[in-house]
């Protein structure tokens, strides 16, 4: 492109190599399920976005591409009915996320400040990768007159920290959080009709999902 507009310069396809293996498996007549899953994905040419400040105040989108990435890791999966009315369950994945070469990616703002106009990510952990998250449930149902059911459920979400940006800028960056989810729902005999009282989100955490950066 000889336009001089930056969102327009050109960018590879990018290709990736995936390999997975796992264990699918259910215990105690079904009552306890436990699947666990390995994962490795090689990336040559990852298109990262990213943000440019030319000048005039206006911030300009980019996709670039970082040479190589790897993104590799552990999920595990299960789910335990120890009676009829308690059910608990886990979600956890374990990651490794990182630029395997990346010489000339984008500076932070604070890099940019300086007058650097590149910096080295290589070994360095890619965007909106948590080193470990996951979710824990529980739920209970009460058996109530008349056939009716009360079910209770909580669940908790975590995560590590991660960063929002591809040039890993430590001003954005989302700090490790658990929230909590919650629901209480009624049901009619038959499961026909239910009522529902739902809480997202009660610990009132603030979990961001980007972040633009002065100067950046």
């Amino acid at each position: 492109d000889t336009s001089g507009n930056q969102a327009q310069l050109p960018f590879e396809p990018e290709s990736v190599v995936a390999y997975e293996a796992g264990l699918k498996s259910e215990w105690l007549n079904n009552d306890l399920l436990l699947n666990v899953t390995l994962f490795r994905s090689e990336y040559s040419n990852l298109q990262v976005s990213t943000n440019s400040n030319p000048g005039g105040g206006a911030f300009v989108a980019l996709v670039r591409n970082a040479a190589e990435s790897i993104s590799q890791g552990l999920e595990i999966e299960t789910r335990w009915n120890p009676t009829n009315n308690l059910r608990l369950g886990a979600q956890i994945t374990l990651l490794d996320a990182h630029y395997v070469s990346y010489i000339e990616a984008p500076v932070t703002a604070e890099q940019r400040a300086q007058g650097k106009p590149n910096q080295d990510l290589s070994g360095r952990p890619t965007q909106f990768a948590p080193n470990w998250s996951g979710s824990l449930n529980q739920s209970y149902v009460f058996d109530l007159p008349n056939d009716y059911n009360l079910t209770a459920e909580l669940t908790e979400i975590f995560s590590s920290s991660f960063y929002l940006r591809a040039e890993d800028d430590p001003v954005a960056k989302q700090p490790s959080y658990t929230r909590l989810d919650a629901r209480l729902s009624l049901e009619k005999p038959g499961g026909r009709l239910g009522f529902d009282l739902i809480g997202k989100n009660l610990t009132n955490e603030i979990i961001r999902t980007s972040q633009a950066t002065l100067g950046s």
